[in-house]
């Protein structure tokens, strides 16, 4: 467990089982590791750079022309070069959405992107041939040129929030599932 002075912490609100909690953030730049948490990063690193690169390398054997073969060797040194430059907390590929993105921007550039991708369809291309970092490339262009996709991003955001700060309390689940086991059964009449 970290040590840290609880009062001056910096937190974060996150959301546990439905409760919304002030989550204390101990670990800051400098932070010295202890075995423990050395071996958690070390861990989280691994997987991050395995499922990245477990999820481009079956993008590719998918992608095969016909009567080729796939050459897994051949990957060694870019899983290498992929651990060499990893970063924690940005997104490592170029077509990718960086998940530090504000998400207006997130959502209007989701939305430029679902235009052209509507375009490129209806002109008889394939998605796969034109390429996603093309895409990404019109679809930046696109929100350049049309500030009412930012908009139209601004009112889905907003609206997102204000749905998310709904109260479920008011929803009765009994009409459509069981109670739950530790749920006392109501009285009988």
């Amino acid at each position: 467990m970290p040590d840290f002075d609880a009062a001056s912490v910096p937190r974060k609100e996150v959301t546990i089982a439905g409760l919304r909690v002030q989550a204390p953030l101990p670990y800051t730049p400098g932070h010295v590791l202890t075995e423990g948490e050395a071996a958690a990063l070390n861990q989280v690193y691994i997987e991050n750079v395995r499922n990245s690169m477990a999820a481009q390398m079956t993008k590719a054997k998918e992608e095969l022309q016909a009567g080729t073969t796939f050459d897994l060797a051949a990957w060694e040194p870019k899983i290498q070069e992929y651990f060499q430059n990893y970063q924690f907390g940005t997104r490592n590929s170029t077509t990718s959405v960086k998940a530090t993105m504000d998400p207006v921007e997130r959502e209007a550039l989701s939305m430029a992107r679902s235009t052209i991708a509507a375009a490129i369809k209806q002109q008889g291309y394939s998605l796969k041939a034109v390429g996603e970092e093309k895409i990404m490339e019109l679809a930046k262009q696109l929100l350049e040129k049309n500030p009412a996709f930012r908009e139209q991003a601004k009112q889905v955001v907003e609206s997102r929030r204000a749905v998310g700060k709904l109260s479920l309390d008011s929803f009765n689940f009994g009409e459509v599932a069981p109670a739950p086991a530790s749920a006392e059964a109501p009285a009988a009449e």
